[in-house]
C-alpha cells in the first residue's frame, strides 16, 4: 500500500511540476499557475475540485500563504506575503486521494522504479 501512494504521489508531483515550472520560468504569480492547473483537471481530478471541495476550501487553497513556525506570514521583499497556493494545492490533492502524505517522509525517498538507459 505504501508503494501504491508514493507511485500515487511521484505521478502527481512529476506531472504537476512539468507545468509549474514551465509557469513559474516566467514569473508567473503562484494564484496564477494554480488557476492555470485548476482550469486544466479532468475525470477525477474536475471531480474533487467541482464536487468535493467546498467554495470555502477552494478558496482557502486559492489563497493560501507561505507562514512561519508560529503562524505569522513570510514577507517577500515588497514586504508581501509569499503565495502558497501551487503547494496547498498539491497537498490537499494528495491528502484526498491518498491520506495525509507527511507520514512517508520516514520512508526511503530513493526512486522505486530504476529506468534502464
Amino acid at each position: 500500500m505504501i508503494i501504491l501512494k508514493k507511485l500515487v504521489i511521484n505521478y502527481l508531483q512529476l506531472k504537476l511540476t512539468v507545468v509549474i515550472n514551465a509557469y513559474k520560468i516566467k514569473n508567473t504569480s503562484d494564484k496564477v499557475v494554480a488557476n492555470l492547473l485548476i482550469a486544466g483537471f479532468t475525470g477525477k481530478l474536475k471531480g474533487l475540485w467541482d464536487n468535493v471541495f467546498t467554495i470555502q476550501q477552494q478558496s482557502n487553497i486559492l489563497e493560501s500563504i507561505q507562514i512561519n513556525i508560529i503562524g505569522e506570514p513570510i514577507l517577500n521583499l515588497n514586504n508581501e506575503p509569499i503565495e502558497d497556493v501551487v503547494a496547498t494545492l498539491i497537498y490537499n490533492i494528495n491528502k484526498y486521494f491518498i491520506g495525509d502524505p507527511t507520514y512517508l517522509k520516514k520512508y526511503d525517498s530513493r526512486p522505486i522504479i530504476k529506468l534502464k538507459m
